[in-house]
């Protein structure tokens, strides 16, 4: 690796303290672009070629002016890392490469990885997750309204998929905006492409509040997601990395991780747990043998009010055998016993179905009827999110505006 960084980017000592660039009054040198990028070589898979390391360096050097202004904001609100934090922070790395926590720092320096560069990188992640905690989350209100608005909204909704997601958002960067992020999320899904690893791109460059969970979103149903990308998405299938997708506040790159279906269809996911009683009968009695069994069992069914009154009714009718059949998907049943039972309600018997000689009663004493729609807890923390999210890029994005920014590279 070092043979690569040492053809790319300069290591004799006077290149390397070159000043990159300076923001406000803290200086950005060639040795932090350097040291930084031996860090996303080696978490990402990336191959370090020229060409890479080129195209890399710009990306690599905004992220660094971006860590400068979010160090500067939190010392400005008297935020710190504390021991705890910074441990906790670097145990969750090292489970997440499988290396013993205690030799972490050992295995990176040994990987050309400059440990105080490390450091720096998570203090800086640190700082900005406290940062938007302290600052943007008071200002964050999630009425009643908006929740049953957006539960109204999915109820309509005839999409029948979720999209395990991920996604990387590369905001607009001056002073050519989103054609330049443009071209950076074009290099980075090459880079993907090329067996790079999306979570690590996604948690270096990635401007949304997502990047500390390496870009991923977890499952989403198509209307919870921007409609900009609605075309991309029905498009796309497990392992799909999309284009480039531009929008207003900058360019979105979303990977598949994985497709369900979540829809309903006739009922089908429904199940109940049934209780069944059996009745003998016989098509040869005589006429007043069958009316008197007929008001035998209505009046058998007339003392029933719940699941327990039903056992106990089938053991004064002479029904040994147990009644609970169990949990029962709707389709799991004939037709026959669906249309008695599916609005049945909790411990009222069914009326009388004749199967064979037979005459049974059912009772359902549980539904499950999975919903398409999630909960309003689930909702206000999806609406929360989104707008903690905007929120962040744009504290991010007048950062950089009220920031003095003097690139010398």
């Amino acid at each position: 690796m070092s043979l690569f960084l040492t053809a790319a980017v300069p290591t004799n000592a006077q290149e390397t303290m070159k000043i990159a660039a300076v923001v406000n009054s803290e200086i950005i040198t060639m040795r932090d672009i350097e040291t930084r990028m031996r860090i996303v070589l080696l978490a990402s898979n990336l191959r370090p070629t020229r060409a890479v390391i080129k195209r890399l360096g710009n990306q690599v050097l905004q992220t660094l002016i971006d860590e400068r202004l979010k160090r500067e904001a939190a010392r400005k609100n008297r935020i710190e890392v504390t021991k705890t934090e910074f441990s906790e922070a670097l145990a969750i790395l090292a489970k997440r490469n499988k290396i013993d926590p205690d030799r972490f720092r050992q295995y990176l320096t040994s990987k050309g990885v400059d440990w105080n560069a490390m450091s720096n990188q998570v203090r800086a992640q640190i700082l900005w997750s406290k940062l938007v905690q302290r600052i943007l989350l008071p200002k964050i209100l999630v009425s009643d309204s908006e929740i049953s608005d957006r539960l109204e909204q999915l109820s309509k909704s005839l999409e029948k998929r979720e999209y395990d997601i991920s996604e990387i958002l590369l905001s607009p960067g001056a002073p050519r905006g989103n054609s330049l992020a443009k071209e950076n999320a074009e290099q980075l899904i090459k880079y993907i492409k090329n067996g790079a690893d999306f979570g690590v791109l996604a948690e270096e460059f990635s401007d949304s509040t997502s990047a500390s969970s390496r870009g991923y979103i977890g499952w989403q149903k198509l209307e919870d997601l921007p409609p900009f990308v609605h075309p991309y998405l029905l498009k796309m299938g497990p392992g799909d990395i999309s284009p480039p997708i531009e929008f207003q506040d900058g360019v979105y790159i979303i990977r598949v991780n994985k497709v369900r279906s979540y829809g309903i269809k006739n009922g089908e996911m429904e199940a109940v747990d049934l209780r069944r009683m059996l009745l003998q009968a016989s098509s040869n009695d005589p006429v007043g043998n069958r009316a008197k069994f007929a008001k035998r069992i209505e009046t058998i069914r007339k003392k029933i009010s719940s699941c327990n009154d039903f056992d106990q009714a089938a053991k004064r009718a002479g029904y040994s055998r147990d009644t609970k059949l169990g949990r029962l998907k709707l389709k799991e049943l004939s037709p026959k016993i669906v249309k008695e039972i599916r609005n049945l309600p909790i411990g009222k018997p069914s009326l009388p179905i004749q199967i064979g000689n037979n005459i049974v009663i059912f009772a359902v004493c549980q539904r499950w009827r999975p919903s398409r729609v999630p909960d309003r807890p689930q909702i206000h923390q999806k609406i929360f999110r989104e707008k903690l999210d905007i929120l962040a890029r744009r504290f991010l994005r007048d950062m950089r505006a009220n920031a003095i920014i003097d690139i010398r590279i």
